[in-house]
């Protein structure tokens, strides 16, 4: 009977072994994988990283751009307001010159008839 035992105690030794050694098997090829993940995730990271930096410097260009386009942009629509006001004193100024003309035809005309009768 102590053979017995003696032979099922190593058999279970060498069963709990062979499990042992399966799971710290499994258990790399696990930790291989989740590293390799890791490892993948950082380089994602990192190349978002730099898209971010990328367009973190476009958006200083185009913020640089814009400070310097508002001045402009108020100097332009300055000048469009002062031109349609030129345009404004224009037309007042060409229908009061039309009507000084109707005026003075409306006159000569006038004298012309009475000078002709």
């Amino acid at each position: 009977k102590a053979d017995l035992s003696i032979r099922d105690s190593g058999h279970t030794m060498q069963y709990r072994t062979t499990e042992i050694h399966q799971r710290i098997s499994w258990e790399q090829e696990r930790s291989g994988r989740l590293e390799q993940q890791i490892s993948d995730a950082q380089t994602e990271l990192s190349v978002a990283q730099c898209r971010i930096s990328e367009l973190e410097s476009e958006l200083q260009v185009q913020r640089r751009k814009l400070e310097q386009e508002a001045p402009l942009e108020t100097r332009l629509r300055t000048e469009v307001q002062q031109v349609q006001q030129e345009l404004r004193d224009s037309e007042t100024q060409t229908e009061a010159l039309a009507a000084s003309r109707d005026f003075f035809r409306s006159q000569v005309e006038g004298l012309c008839k009475r000078l002709l009768d």
